[in-house]
């Protein structure tokens, strides 16, 4: 099976998943789908004609014209997000709104956006580092409960070294490895 074919199974599958569950909710439902890159296209592309992608399917599937938000094909021409022009565009646009996005620029290997904002560099603590084996080092503020999304998250391979990027607070943190799973969280205070 070519990758054309798998795209063209994989939406049309997705489309139908979110049409059948529309179906059985009350019509005034209302429904989100983040999607990446491509998947967000309400036409075929010029250079892939063949390729149909979610949100065509999912509009040919409900007859529900989506509004669509494209943030993935251009960069701003500063250090913001800013609303695109369509009529400005190298090519027609393929979503409803455009974004362009920061070019991405990084400082310690960390994104230089989330120290813009406000965020600092944390070290690991010793007691915590794992520089032998691939290990993943997660951060959560200590009133969120262990299944939320961490501040931050580190995956680093044996002898590399990255600090955390964390907003001031309180956090637990531990380290993942695979021969020893999670680790006992300690507490640390991000300044």
């Amino acid at each position: 099976m070519s990758a054309q074919e798998r795209i063209n199974r994989r939406d049309a599958g997705e489309a139908e998943n979110v049409a059948a569950q529309l179906r059985v909710e009350d019509s005034s439902v209302k429904v989100l789908l983040h999607v990446g890159f491509s998947h967000a296209f309400e036409h075929p592309e010029k250079n892939r004609p063949d390729t149909h992608w979610l949100a065509e399917r999912f509009q040919a599937a409900t007859g529900i014209d989506p509004l669509t938000v494209d943030q993935t094909r251009y960069w701003s021409p500063d250090n913001a997000l800013v609303i695109c022009d369509p009529a400005k565009l190298s090519r027609p646009p393929n979503s409803d709104i455009i974004v362009d996005t920061p070019r991405p620029a990084f400082e310690q290997g960390r994104p230089k956006w989330r120290l813009d904002r406000g965020e600092a560099f944390y070290e690991i603590p010793n007691r915590l580092r794992r520089e032998s084996e691939l290990a993943v080092y997660e951060a959560r503020y200590t009133t969120e409960p262990v299944d939320t999304v961490p501040a931050d998250r580190l995956m680093l391979r044996p002898g590399e070294y990255l600090p955390l990027l964390l907003p001031r607070g309180r956090f637990m943190l531990s380290v993942w490895t695979q021969k020893d799973g999670w680790s006992t969280e300690i507490q640390i205070h991000s300044k």
